[in-house]
């Protein structure tokens, strides 16, 4: 087709001087590899322990509303005005930590 093999149409091919980046630069780890420093281990234990109590809390929340009322409209505005800090404070928190 083409004379020269750097060119392709109009779209030329560069080619770079090492084949591979050096092993030093890449470096294979295992997926759980960060689980090996403790401090990792102990932040996300913690942070995991402390997600699931919120989250069963939110789900008892809904529950005795729902029981006290009937009304799922009901459940779902408490779980909304429960959200509101979050949804308002999250931006400006975001911020300010940066």
């Amino acid at each position: 087709m083409h004379d020269d093999p750097q060119k392709l149409g109009s779209v030329e091919q560069l080619e770079a001087d090492d084949v591979a980046p050096r092993r030093a630069v890449v470096r294979r780890g295992t997926t759980f590899e960060s689980f090996h420093f403790r401090d990792f281990t102990l932040f996300w234990f913690g942070a995991f322990v402390s997600n699931t109590g919120s989250w069963m809390q939110n789900y008892a929340l809904a529950i005795v509303v729902y029981g006290l009322r009937r009304s799922e409209l009901d459940s779902g505005l408490v779980n909304f005005v429960s959200g509101i800090p979050v949804l308002f404070l999250a931006l400006p928190a975001g911020a300010l930590a940066d």
